[in-house]
């Protein structure tokens, strides 16, 4: 076979010698002709466009495995990420160990259907909730590859009813008597529960929470929400006035040392000084949203205060109680069997509601 100008062979192996303005380099093309002959022409063209060929290249997507897109998607995507150990966590365990050596481009619907039923095998008594929330990482990952156009399109399924659907369940409230039982506690613990339970912060937003965070009129500044974003809360004049008189940090331990963000042992503390073994910090947020409501509170000023982006969270958290509900009733059926004066004077045509045969 006679070799192209500019490849050369040297005992057993062919080599690429190509002049550039910088010299004459030299690259090695393998022990095979036929291969070496193909291979000279796109080291050729790598250097004729300025491209080193001993760079390692990048697979394309066709070559792309789940497992090295997972790494580039932790680097770029989840490590900027609270949550960053959670998602690696779920990756690790289900979806590497199932995914991991198929080639992106491969994946389909159906192994979206497996990866979800390999999750509900190994874990027979997780919620619904719980299932989704380990879905949501494939799909999250699905997303970002069409993002980085690593993929042209997801095959995550949009058919509806493919995620199991979570069971509705009332706000994890606290009753009035363990509210009363909390808010007596003595210092610190005492002030923590009165503190939560008169602003509905979240547990990340009261360990930050300083001094310095009151406005002057009155009102806690939160700086760093959930979202990112700052928003302001109101106080109550009681609760106003313990804040006033302290200094530093608002949420600390006895030795004034601050409370990690992520509630380790509170929760604990707090069940064995009331007996309370089913508080976690969580749980003042809904009784607030909940009591809030029951004192004839608006649902969107509630939002507001809450930080929720949508009315639709905010009714997950607050929700009357059957009390509440029934004392708001008896309210509006009074107001139906008590007609206004003064408005039927200029309206004779309204009267009390009477039930009657007619159809509405």
């Amino acid at each position: 076979m006679r070799l192209p100008a500019g490849v050369v062979k040297k005992r057993e192996s062919y080599f690429a010698r190509i002049h550039t303005k910088g010299g004459e380099k030299s690259f090695p093309l393998g022990p095979d002709v036929s291969a070496a002959v193909a291979l000279f022409y796109r080291v050729k063209a790598d250097v004729l466009a300025g491209i080193d060929p001993r760079a390692p290249k990048e697979p394309t997507p066709a070559e792309l495995t789940v497992a090295t897109a997972v790494d580039r998607w932790y680097s770029e995507k989840v490590d900027t990420l609270k949550r960053a150990e959670d998602t690696k966590s779920v990756v690790e365990r289900f979806l590497l160990p199932l995914l991991g050596k198929r080639t992106l481009a491969s994946i389909r619907r159906a192994d979206c259907h497996a990866y979800l039923a390999s999750v509900r095998r190994a874990n027979p008594d997780y919620k619904a909730a719980t299932i989704r929330l380990y879905a949501r990482t494939l799909r999250e990952l699905l997303n970002w590859c069409v993002d980085v156009e690593l993929l042209d399109s997801t095959p995550w399924p949009t058919k509806r009813g493919f995620l199991p659907t979570p069971e509705k369940a009332a706000p994890d409230r606290l009753t009035e008597e363990e509210v009363a039982t909390l808010v007596a506690l003595p210092e610190p613990w005492g002030f923590h529960m009165r503190l939560a339970l008169s602003t509905g912060l979240r547990w990340g937003e009261l360990v930050r929470l300083e001094r310095t965070d009151l406005t002057p009129d009155g009102q806690i500044l939160i700086r760093r929400a959930k979202d990112r974003e700052y928003r302001t809360v109101p106080v109550p004049r009681a609760l106003l006035a313990e804040i006033v008189a302290r200094k530093g940090r608002l949420f600390v331990t006895r030795e004034g040392k601050p409370y990690s963000e992520k509630g380790k042992g509170y929760a604990a503390t707090i069940q064995r000084k009331t007996g309370i073994d089913r508080f976690h910090p969580h749980m003042t947020r809904h009784t607030f949203a909940c009591r809030y409501l029951e004192a004839d509170g608006v649902i969107v000023a509630l939002q507001e205060i809450l930080g929720h982006s949508s009315l639709r969270m905010t009714q997950k958290y607050g929700r009357p109680n059957e009390r509440a509900i029934r004392a708001d009733a008896a309210r509006v059926f009074e107001a139906w069997d008590t007609p206004n004066r003064e408005q039927n004077r200029e309206h004779a045509e309204i009267r009390p509601f009477q039930a009657s045969g007619e159809k509405c």
